[in-house]
Order: structure tokens, then C-alpha cells, then sequence
């Protein structure tokens, strides 16, 4: 009976704590010019939904500049985050709230200046 209550206990408290987030991507550090944009790109190529959040750090003092809110990728579906730069490094960081990092591929790019917007760089994240 006591080990009914204690296990009982034990699953209410659990339940009532918040989600824990899964896994979170990183891209290596790009160099981003005034005029330049980095963009964190996410795709999820895997059959279920995946839930993420995207968001662009600072490398020399981690700040985030740039962070989006939760988003619902169905199978199949991307989502890109953007943020014009101010002379300095930075890099993408795709936090896993639901699913695992197999499931999705990620990259960081940074794009020219208008009108053209070609993209000039970009690298995985891992």
C-alpha cells in the first residue's frame, strides 16, 4: 500500500514538472558582414512532426540576437530564420523541443545584400 502512495506521488509530481527540451543543434561560427544576413535554415526529413526553435548567438559573447518562437514542422516542411548582421560572428542554434536530431537537417548561410540576396556561404549543423 505505501509503495502504491509513494509510486502514485512520484507520478503526479513528474507530470506536473515542464517538458524537457531534446537535443540542440549547432552551426560553426560564420563571419557576417553589416550589409549581410545570416539565415538558419531547418527541414525536418523525417515521418512524424517535429516541434524546434531556432535561434542566431553571437559566438565571442553568446547573446542571442535573434531567437523565433516554437515552430511545427510537418514531414517534409522547412522554416528558415533571418537577421541582418552587424559586423561580427555568429552562428544558428536549432533547439529540439520534440524530436530527435535525425530527424531534421539544419544549415547556417550567409546571403548578400539586396537586390540579389545570393547566398555566399553555408555550412551543416551538427
Amino acid at each position: 500500500m505505501l509503495n502504491r502512495i509513494a509510486l502514485t506521488s512520484a507520478l503526479v509530481l513528474l507530470s506536473s514538472l515542464p517538458a524537457l527540451a531534446g537535443p540542440t543543434l549547432y552551426s560553426a561560427p560564420l563571419r557576417v558582414d553589416d550589409d549581410h544576413e545570416i539565415v538558419c535554415r531547418i527541414r525536418n526529413v523525417s515521418k512524424k512532426e517535429v516541434i524546434v526553435q531556432i535561434a542566431i548567438v553571437r559566438v565571442f559573447d553568446n547573446v542571442e540576437v535573434a531567437v523565433g518562437s516554437e515552430e511545427t514542422l510537418q514531414p517534409g516542411h522547412g522554416t528558415a530564420r533571418g537577421q541582418l548582421a552587424s559586423a561580427s560572428s555568429a552562428g544558428c542554434e536549432f533547439r529540439m523541443i520534440k524530436g530527435s536530431r535525425k530527424s531534421v537537417r539544419a544549415s547556417a548561410s550567409i546571403q548578400g545584400p539586396s537586390p540579389n540576396r545570393s547566398t555566399i556561404a553555408a555550412i551543416e549543423a551538427y
